[in-house]
């Protein structure tokens, strides 16, 4: 049996309007979400971020997390452990903005900081700690993986 080519164009129109349509369709219900919602703002203001990095640059070791025992355990650079500071880390997961979490941090010497793993969703974060010491900021970024 062969088709006419008349019906053969009809078939062709009708499949590609209907490809076309699931296309529009999938690109309006597709969230597009940015790393910050006040992203323009913020990248203005980065210069600040930029100096407290270099700071953090000229520490022998940088103010981080490590992950063991299913908790992340605050690790401070020697040269700011005798005195106390606050510091913010924001955990920023990529995948969703969901999973986002800020945590504010009260350092007092010899009394550890940690985070319960249970506390973060399972995936990969970047962190971003911000702290002032001495009032010099500082600033430091690390990626943790949380199974």
């Amino acid at each position: 049996m062969s088709i006419s080519w008349g019906n053969r164009i009809l078939l062709t129109l009708i499949v590609f309007v209907s490809l076309m349509g699931t296309l529009a369709y999938k690109a309006i219900n597709t969230t597009y979400e940015l790393v910050s919602p006040e992203y323009y703002k913020d990248e203005l203001a980065y210069q600040k971020t930029i100096d407290a990095n270099n700071n953090s640059n000229q520490l022998t070791e940088k103010l981080h997390f490590n992950l063991t025992d299913g908790a992340l355990q605050l690790v401070v650079p020697s040269e700011q452990s005798d005195k106390a500071f606050t510091a913010t880390a924001y955990f920023y997961c990529a995948d969703h903005t969901a999973f986002d979490k800020t945590v504010t941090i009260n350092y007092q010497p010899g009394q550890p900081f940690t985070i319960p793993a249970t506390e973060l969703k399972g995936s990969s974060y970047t962190v971003k700690l911000n702290w002032t010491f001495n009032n010099t900021a500082y600033y430091n970024e690390q990626q943790i993986r949380i199974k």
